[in-house]
């Protein structure tokens, strides 16, 4: 009983997986190219010298 149990928690527990993975890939933020307002920044020449941390940025 206790190993059907563990069996069934399993696929729920993959089925949940494949399903965020899933919305993950159909909504990524990797726009595949420089951000916009950085795009903006560096036009208008305006984009302050020295580091910059881009939260989020990573592979998934």
């Amino acid at each position: 009983m206790e190993e059907e149990s563990h069996s069934n928690n399993s696929a729920i527990f993959c089925s949940k997986v494949e399903k965020m993975q899933s919305i993950i890939h159909e909504y990524s933020a990797d726009l595949g190219q420089p951000t916009p307002v950085v795009l903006q920044l560096l036009d208008k020449e305006t984009l302050p010298k020295g580091r910059v941390l881009v939260p989020g940025c990573g592979a998934v």
